[in-house]
């Protein structure tokens, strides 16, 4: 009978009464309480009046477990709780017992992932993941390297400036750097230069600010003003 050892189990923790005590209720030895509550074995019908008068319930109940777990579930406050608290209960030694490697109460299992708790639970991790967004986009950090000038390229003779960056930003945040620093340039607030070309190039690491083949991004910015 599915879910009897449970519904027994908790009708016994709700009554404050140790396996031995019930089988002495019962007149029967405390290894059948730990039988019937790990479901190795069923009760006798002949006895069920005996339990259900001893555990407050009725025999349509303990027929019916499943049903009965679930009424009792819903009239449980969310606080309650199924331990396995008796020292000489059996079924908590029992290293097979389902209680023994799952010990979270019935009430917790079906509560845990209410709708209400699943949408909070989101939005929370939308907020996070907001947060974490706005922290690393507001953090953005540039390491001037150096200067290079009269670099080769197709354009011709190119200025380039190298910065260093520890973080993979998004693409959008180089370009506004990148044009931040254009800007600057040709306001006048770079020292003129004679080449064609402004050449921003970004690297992950500075011991590849030799190698082009390594930038992690590059953008390059005709100069309107060259000499």
């Amino acid at each position: 009978m599915k879910d009897f050892g449970i519904l027994f189990k908790t009708l016994r923790k709700k009554a404050a009464l140790t396996q031995k005590e019930l089988a002495d209720k019962l007149g029967i030895d405390s290894t059948n309480i730990s039988k019937w509550e790990r479901e190795k074995s069923l009760p006798d019908v002949s006895i069920l009046p005996q339990i259900a008068s001893v555990l407050n319930v009725s025999c349509e109940d303990l027929l019916h477990p499943t049903e009965t777990l679930q009424k009792m579930t819903e009239a449980l406050d969310d606080n309650a709780t199924l331990e396995c608290n008796d020292t000489d209960d059996d079924l908590c030694n029992d290293p097979e017992s389902e209680f023994n490697s799952a010990p979270t109460t019935i009430t917790q299992k079906r509560k845990l992932f209410t709708p209400k708790r699943i949408i909070l639970a989101c939005m929370l991790i939308v907020v996070l993941a907001i947060s974490v967004c706005a922290y690393v986009y507001t953090h953005v950090e540039f390491t001037f390297v150096e200067a290079r000038t009269n670099v080769e390229t197709q354009y011709g003779p190119a200025y380039e400036l190298v910065y260093y960056h520890k973080t993979k930003y998004p693409t959008h945040v180089f370009i506004e750097h990148a044009s931040n620093l254009q800007e600057a340039w040709q306001n006048g607030n770079y020292t003129e230069s004679t080449e064609n070309v402004l050449i921003i190039s970004y690297y992950l690491s500075k011991d590849n600010i030799n190698d082009w083949d390594k930038t992690y991004f590059q953008m390059c910015h005709f100069l309107e003003n060259s000499q």
